[in-house]
């Protein structure tokens, strides 16, 4: 989705972007095994602010472990909730919010049409 919004908008931000999303990308396929794709954590999380309806967000009370080597892991433990979990989000909505915001409306709509029909 990134090179498609790269190649439609022509920019020199969304060319950056495409650079720099490569070492990122290929982490996660190492780490992963995702195919040309990441997980954009820090744009989800912007789009939870934007798009709050995108999301289903649970209370719960979590612990995070501050040394060790489990430093750094977050559980989920019994008690008075501490947070708000998301456990579930729209996809399509939040891809197509970011590709929009990145590349313009022209490149998010290429991409729902090559997902259209996809298994």
């Amino acid at each position: 989705a990134l090179e498609a919004g790269a190649a439609c908008c022509g920019s020199p931000l969304s060319a950056r972007l495409t650079r720099a999303a490569g070492p990122y990308m290929d982490f996660h396929a190492q780490v992963w095994g995702t195919v040309a794709a990441c997980h954009p954590h820090d744009a989800v999380a912007a789009a939870s602010l934007i798009a709050p309806e995108a999301f289903v967000f649970e209370s719960a009370r979590l612990r995070v472990a501050v040394d060790g080597v489990r430093q750094g892991r977050i559980d989920r433990i019994d008690g008075a909730p501490n947070a708000e979990v998301c456990v579930s989000v729209d996809v399509v909505v939040v891809e197509r919010l970011i590709l929009t915001t990145l590349f313009g409306e022209k490149a998010a709509g290429d991409q729902r049409d090559r997902s259209v029909g996809a298994t």
